[in-house]
């Protein structure tokens, strides 16, 4: 399972990658497609400054090949529950509904979507863009009574707003409606929709003792973040500062969530060495 999509065997009309395509060797990016959808760009019809650069097609080449003979992405399924298991024990779990923001806004075509008060600031905005909240099929199908949307464009998992994770079926639910209603769906991986959503806790996402620092983890594989409840004026950043100086990096974002995102390399003994950092940060904190 290597992208998203794959853990409810859901595929995309389009697919945008980016980010780790290359291995962090060359800036590299695509779109994958059927002929379907290809074949309708005429020769002359679209052009790119660095498209089908053959240094970084040579490159994303062997990195997928790398990722396939050496199971990378067995390795960070395997890897991913030992780590999910762990962060979900710093606390006593419970469910409850989070409110969480996202933050996607590269291109002109994404900067529509963007209801983040702090991310206003960009445009100007283009027209024909609505938002539908992210893991809701309801509002999805209720938006393609419309005759005249023409496709849906979203992230499987995402990644800005901390790894935040639909419930299970969405994929398949979004890919059945936009089937149904002859829509196509573009699953974008590289960054998140700027929007606002409701994200129901399942086994996946669970909250902990209120008392406790970390109040949920959530991820998929090696891709994971917890959510860190601030406390005496210590908040993420200053735990991912704090895991810094223990020689470990982390990411924060939105102030209170904390991405870990280890290689795909990563051992299990070197995974455990992460847990124990994580462990003795957080406890240097009480």
């Amino acid at each position: 399972r290597m992208l998203a999509v794959d853990h409810e065997e859901v595929k995309p009309d389009i697919l945008v990658l980016g980010k780790a395509l290359s291995g962090g060797v060359y800036p590299v990016s695509a779109v994958l497609a059927d002929d379907e959808v290809m074949m309708r760009i005429k020769p002359g019809e679209h052009g790119s400054t660095y498209g089908g650069n053959p240094v970084a097609a040579a490159v994303g080449t062997a990195a997928l090949k790398v990722l396939i003979d050496e199971k990378l992405a067995e390795n960070s399924a395997r890897l991913g529950d030992i780590l999910l298991k762990e962060l979900e024990h710093l606390g006593h779990m419970q469910g409850i509904e989070l409110e969480m923001r996202g933050g996607w806004s590269q291109r002109l075509q994404s900067i529509e979507p963007e209801i983040h008060d702090e991310l206003n600031r960009f445009g100007p905005k283009m027209p024909g863009y609505d938002i539908v909240p992210y893991n809701d099929l309801a509002a999805l199908e209720a938006a393609f009574q419309d005759p005249h949307v023409a496709g849906f464009m979203m992230e499987p998992i995402q990644g800005e707003a901390g790894v935040v994770i639909p419930d299970d079926g969405y994929l398949r639910g979004v890919r059945q409606l936009c089937t149904k209603y002859n829509t196509r769906v573009d699953s974008c991986v590289c960054r998140d929709l700027d929007q606002r959503w409701k994200y129901n806790a399942d086994s996946r996402s669970m909250l902990c003792d209120t008392k406790a620092m970390v109040t949920s983890a959530r991820g998929r594989g090696l891709f994971n973040a917890v959510v860190i409840k601030p406390q005496h004026g210590i908040e993420a950043w200053d735990v991912c500062m704090a895991l810094k100086d223990n020689g470990l990096l982390a990411k924060p974002t939105h102030g209170d969530i904390i991405r870990l995102a280890p290689p795909l390399v990563l051992t299990e003994d070197q995974l455990h060495e992460c847990i124990s950092i994580i462990k003795h940060t957080l406890e240097s904190f009480e």
